[in-house]
Order: C-alpha cells, then sequence, then structure tokens
C-alpha cells in the first residue's frame, strides 16, 4: 500500500492507490478530489491514484481503515469500487477527460 501526502503550494492532498482504502473512504462520506493513473508492471496495466483532501478527519478515517475499524455499507462499498474502477478506465482511455 502505498500512502503519501501531497506537498504543494495548494490545499494538502492525500493520496493512495489502495483501491479498497478509497472506496472505503468514499463510502463513509469523503468526497474523491480527483484520480490520476500510471502504467506499471511487465504487462501494461493501468494503477490509479485517488487524491482526497487531507483533513484531521480523513487521518482517522484512514487509520480506522488501517486498524480494521472503519465500518462502511456494503452496496455503498461495492458500488465504489466498480465507479472507482471505471473511472480509472476511462482516464486511462481519455486522459484530456
Amino acid at each position: 500500500m502505498s500512502e503519501e501526502i501531497k506537498k504543494d503550494t495548494g490545499p494538502k492532498m492525500f493520496s493512495t492507490r489502495d483501491l479498497t482504502l478509497a472506496a472505503s473512504l468514499m463510502s463513509v462520506g469523503f468526497k474523491l478530489a480527483g484520480i490520476n493513473y500510471q502504467i506499471e508492471g511487465m504487462h501494461p496495466k493501468q494503477i490509479g491514484y485517488f487524491y482526497f483532501l487531507e483533513t484531521e478527519m480523513l487521518s482517522e478515517g484512514v487509520g480506522k481503515y488501517l486498524k480494521e475499524e472503519l465500518l462502511v455499507e456494503p452496496r455503498k462499498f461495492a458500488n465504489n469500487i466498480r465507479t472507482l474502477k471505471a473511472e480509472v478506465v476511462g482516464t486511462y482511455k481519455n486522459p484530456n477527460n
């Protein structure tokens, strides 16, 4: 799992490539700020990097997720997984949108 806080002049952003973490955060109400992708591996495969605005509440949510204490509604989680996967593929196929 690779998470990082982007440091620049704008708002701090939390980034993760962990699809289930991103879907979990969305399922409990955190807004996705954006998605970037990279091509990785021997067989080119697009990997999504999901961005959220870094807040104290988000950090708490990530901590609960890592400690397996974050509770999410299953259907919302499943829908968010599908949506995020589709967004990564869409961003890869049409990066100008």
